[in-house]
């Protein structure tokens, strides 16, 4: 919190150096406007959801953490949401593109660019899978993203949408926005265009109503099924609200061009003589010829175990598999 307070001071100190007056009231009372209207449209879609609210507020502690919920939704759109849209908007040529209008900033609509915010709305699905995957896979990271999955299952609802840490709010959805605004430093009427299209489509990921009709989207869209599905199962699907970059990382992985495994011992007799079927690495659970079963994380090669049975286990696996018809034999008459 102390870093967040220290990021506002200095936004101040640089708006009351550089900024009128007239233009930062403009700008305050405008984001105020689109705070107050996003929270609207998610009490709106709550009232579509009441079977997950009442099913949250149901379980134990779960009105206090409904409660936690929405304040903060009221947290991160008006004491920080509305602020950062005053300190961005207010360094034309910085930020956004300068304009005719007050302060430099270009306030009429027509400046409105369907592209830039195309790609401005794809790039921050992008930073925001880079983050949501960093809070997920490194160690130390996942306090920041921690509260948001304290809602699970069928405890998600439109406003678990913004029911994020001020950090995370701050990391995956307002410095989302930043490779947008440094490749096209888009007009005041775009970065509100994209602002409400991520939004919208983050309340979307969130509302359990079309959850069913999500499914019929292709895999390279990111449905509410798979958001919700996140939330079930926290260890995969970390793309946000438009391109599922998951089916990409897996669609990239290019194992037809890795070295075949080779193979580690045999259990099953084949209907050929004798002859013993090796079970590959990475087709599940491996067999040993007593029977007991191998741990999947040893391979062959450099084992550092960390108790004596992985000692001993880990020593009869850097010894050549015998595959031989007659071991083959022993192992399934014993």
């Amino acid at each position: 919190m102390g870093v967040l307070f220290a990021a506002f001071a200095c936004l101040a100190l640089m708006d009351a150096m550089w900024v009128d007056e007239a233009l930062h009231e403009r700008l305050a009372l405008e984001g105020m406007m689109m705070a107050v209207s996003m929270l609207l449209l998610t009490a709106l879609f709550e009232c579509f959801s009441l079977s997950s609210v009442r099913h949250l507020r149901s379980m134990a502690g779960g009105k206090d953490l409904y409660q936690q919920g929405w304040w903060c939704n009221l947290y991160n759109a008006i004491l920080i949401g509305v602020p950062m849209y005053v300190s961005v908007c207010s360094f034309p040529n910085f930020f956004i593109r300068r304009g005719a209008g007050p302060g430099g900033v270009e306030w009429s609509a027509g400046s409105l660019d369907v592209g830039e915010v195309t790609v401005t709305v794809l790039l921050h699905s992008l930073v925001y899978y880079l983050f949501h995957a960093a809070f997920h896979k490194v160690p130390g990271l996942f306090f920041v993203h921690q509260f948001h999955h304290r809602f699970r299952g069928r405890s998600v609802s439109p406003s678990t949408a913004l029911a994020v840490s001020p950090l995370e709010f701050l990391l995956a959805y307002i410095t989302a926005f930043g490779p947008g605004m440094v490749l096209f430093k888009p007009s005041r009427a775009t970065l509100q265009a994209s602002l409400v299209v991520v939004m919208g489509l983050n309340l979307l990921m969130h509302f359990p109503p079309v959850e069913d009709a999500s499914r019929w989207l292709p895999r390279i869209l990111v449905g509410t099924a798979d958001h919700l599905s996140h939330h079930k199962h926290p260890g995969h699907k970390f793309s946000g609200h438009t391109l599922s970059y998951d089916y990409f990382a897996e669609r990239l992985q290019l194992r037809a061009l890795l070295p075949r495994p080779r193979p580690l011992c045999a259990t099953v007799a084949q209907p050929r003589a004798g002859a013993g079927a090796c079970q590959m690495r990475g087709d599940g659970p491996r067999r040993s010829l007593n029977g007991d079963y191998i741990v999947s994380g040893l391979r062959r090669g450099p084992v550092w175990p960390r108790t004596a049975r992985h000692v001993k286990l880990g020593l009869r696996m850097m010894k050549p598999p015998d595959c031989s018809p007659v071991s083959v034999r022993q192992a399934n008459l014993a």
